[in-house]
């Protein structure tokens, strides 16, 4: 699948996931399935651990989690059921208002954690270079939590590959909302 360079103006869905793979079987073997199924970049992150990242226009994200799913539905056929996979997504809109009100400013960065629908996110606005970037968090956070300093692990979705469609129902309902959030 070729993809086409992302305009600078269209709202972009970001996706991170990784494959912990048993040492019984060849991660190379996983790594080619995954890459030749979905056609997107791969890498080796550790001895047993394979990573593939995917941007694509918001518009296509459903699209493309599905295809996601199908692929790691195909190897988990291969992977023994308590495998663990791992995603972390984030979304990107230029030219959108900060949707921060009472937002942590540090320098011309605003940082805030608002609920969506029960869901938490973590916003940052860039406003020299006129973008906002909404990360989900995977658990409710702390009612003290500095949204300038949050984490990484906090936004990582984990579990058995079993159990993948848990983790694509997440990310297509965080999908949902943005849309939602983007045409008001």
């Amino acid at each position: 699948m070729k993809m086409k360079k992302l305009s600078p103006t269209e709202p972009c869905f970001n996706l991170v996931f990784s494959v912990e793979i048993p040492p019984s079987i060849p991660t190379s073997k996983i790594e080619k399935k995954l890459r030749q199924k979905l056609g997107f970049r791969t890498k080796l992150i550790a001895e047993n651990i394979v990573q593939m990242k995917i941007s694509v226009e918001l518009s296509k994200a459903k699209e493309i989690i599905e295809q996601f799913k199908s692929a790691i539905n195909e190897i988990a056929n291969e992977l023994p059921s308590n495998s663990i996979i791992c995603s972390e997504y984030w979304f990107i809109v230029k030219n959108m208002e900060c949707i921060c009100r009472n937002g942590v400013k540090v320098n011309d960065r605003i940082f805030c954690i608002i609920e969506f629908n029960g869901k938490y996110a973590r916003i940052y606005c860039n406003n020299v270079e006129n973008y906002v970037s909404i990360k989900f968090f995977s658990k409710k956070p702390s009612l003290n939590v500095d949204p300038v300093q949050v984490p990484a692990t906090v936004f990582t979705h984990c579990t058995e590959i079993s159990r993948i469609n848990t983790i694509v129902e997440i990310i297509l309902s965080d999908i949902n909302t943005i849309l939602s959030v983007i045409e008001k």
